[in-house]
């Protein structure tokens, strides 16, 4: 599920074609495909209504081209695209996430921070959120908060053995192997287990 997906729901077909096919691409981590795609829809969607609908998108595919500066562009035209008094509260969500995912791309890791725990303070169940935050954290230098952050994922979601590799690594970056030894002693039996841990003893 898309962490913005307040943001992209389209009502007529071009927009919901131009979101679609971001999708696939996207989801197939086929940067050269969506950039290209994310290019065409701007150029070819002129309306501001139907802009709105596919610009959360397009940011996204941005982004995971790491191509930052059309994504900030793109995400201050969503922002005038959508007056505060029209902002719901899963909107100004979606909004925050999206202003994050920039600054970390940015390597404005302080700035992700404070946007991201902002976020998870009012959405503790956040899952893309608490993952970006434990990065931001990592990026920041701030391991020990970063262990905590990706502990909360691990929480969220105990069978994902790449979430825990990444809490054993940043464990592993300070060089606590008492404390690495000892958080995995306490992690969920389901994330503990997990045989591709052992590559990182």
């Amino acid at each position: 599920q898309s962490p913005t997906d307040a943001l992209e729901d389209p009502e007529d077909w071009p927009a919901a074609f131009f979101v679609q096919e971001l999708a696939v691409a996207m989801a197939g981590a086929d940067a050269e495909s969506a950039v290209p795609l994310s290019d065409q829809v701007l150029k070819t969607l002129s309306q501001p209504e139907q802009r709105r609908q596919i610009l959360a998108s397009v940011v996204r595919s941005y982004l995971m081209a790491r191509k930052t500066e059309p994504a900030q562009r793109s995400f201050d035209e969503l922002e005038r695209l959508i007056p505060p008094d029209r902002r719901s509260e899963e909107i100004n969500h979606d909004l925050s996430f999206l202003r994050a995912a920039i600054a970390a791309g940015e390597n404005r890791a302080l700035p992700a921070v404070a946007e991201l725990e902002s976020i998870v303070a009012l959405s503790p169940s956040d899952l893309p959120s608490w993952k970006l935050l434990a990065t931001a954290l990592s990026r920041a230098g701030q391991s020990r908060r970063a262990v905590r952050a990706w502990r909360e994922c691990i929480r969220l979601e105990p069978n994902n053995p790449d979430v825990f590799i990444q809490f054993m690594r940043e464990h592993a970056r300070y060089s606590n192997w008492d404390g690495m030894l000892a958080a995995a002693d306490s992690l969920p039996a389901s994330a503990a287990a997990n045989p591709e841990s052992a590559l990182l003893v």
